[in-house]
Parts: C-alpha cells; structure tokens; sequence
C-alpha cells in the first residue's frame, strides 16, 4: 500500500484523494519516492506511466516434438507389404 510504503497514514493518504487537505512537501517527497521505488514513473506531461511488464521468470514448458517416422514404421506401411 502507498500509506506502508511511503510511510504515512491511510487516512492522510485518504484526506489527499478526497482532496480534504493538501500534502505537506515531505508527504509529497514521500509519495513520490515510494512510487519511484515501485518502478512507476512520472513523465513532464504529468503522466504516471505503469512500470514496464516484466518477462515470466520461467519459461514455457517446451512440447515434446515426436520423431519422424522412418519408411516402414507406419502401419500403412505394414499394410503394403507383400
């Protein structure tokens, strides 16, 4: 939570988005930071940007291909036979 992470209390932080009061600078600094750490970022156009999505950790299970059959390995191929 923004509270826990920047070190303020839910109902300050509630108080801000209900626009009852607004943050001192040390409150803002903060906020700031503990959304930087969070890897979200702010653009000069005020934009708040997601941080970039991360690559699964593990990688897909890879599917077993068969070999191909060799001439003479197929029953159709049994079915030919003199």
């Amino acid at each position: 939570m923004l509270a826990d992470a920047a070190g303020i209390s839910r109902s300050t932080i509630n108080d801000f988005e209900r626009k009852a009061r607004r943050p001192m600078s040390a409150n803002l600094a903060a906020m700031v930071g503990a959304f930087e750490k969070a890897e979200v970022r702010f653009t000069e156009e005020g934009c708040i940007c997601p941080p970039p999505v991360k690559e699964d950790a593990e990688p897909e299970p890879e599917t077993a291909e068969e070999p191909p059959e060799a001439p003479g390995d197929t029953s159709e191929d049994a079915e030919k036979l003199p």
